[in-house]
């Protein structure tokens, strides 16, 4: 029966620890989370809420301003701190903490927009132009007699 006791302390114990240790690692999580979105800080709630005002045009103001708590990024920024802890270490967390608390990482963040918007259109007019060279070849190669149309 001691063992069994003992047995169960120590793995108690070692729930325990590993609990506190993931519970400090998605601190620094929520930490790093709400350092690299801060693009949600930054007027982001606001977007989100005139997108809901443009696709429900009718709702009066006042129903919009009672509601307003419902866009709380918090829970956004609780949500992408789990995921990273699926993805990441507590000691590569702190890294990147590290990384956007710098200079570089304060301008990356403040530029994060126009990157992604300028990736995304690299991205889709290179599709384009790939998807016209392909065309071509298998023409050239007599496997396509005329191109699929492009929506």
């Amino acid at each position: 029966m001691k063992k069994i006791l003992l047995l169960l302390l120590t793995f108690n114990s070692i729930v325990m620890v590993y609990s506190q240790n993931e519970s400090k690692k998605l601190e620094k999580a929520k930490e790093f989370s709400s350092i690299s979105n801060q693009i949600y800080e930054k007027g982001y709630k606001n977007e989100i809420l005139n997108l809901f005002k443009l696709k429900y045009k009718n709702i009066p103001e006042s129903f919009w301003k009672e509601n307003e708590s419902l866009f709380n990024v918090e829970t956004l920024i609780e949500k992408n701190a789990e995921f990273l802890c699926t993805i990441y270490s507590e000691a590569e967390i702190e890294e990147l903490t590290k990384f956007y608390k710098s200079d570089l990482g304060k301008k990356m963040l403040s530029n994060i927009k126009p990157i992604m918007e300028g990736i995304q259109n690299n991205t889709k007019y290179w599709m384009i132009d790939l998807n016209k060279k392909v065309n071509l070849k298998l023409e050239e190669a007599g496997l396509l007699k005329s191109p699929p149309t492009e929506n």
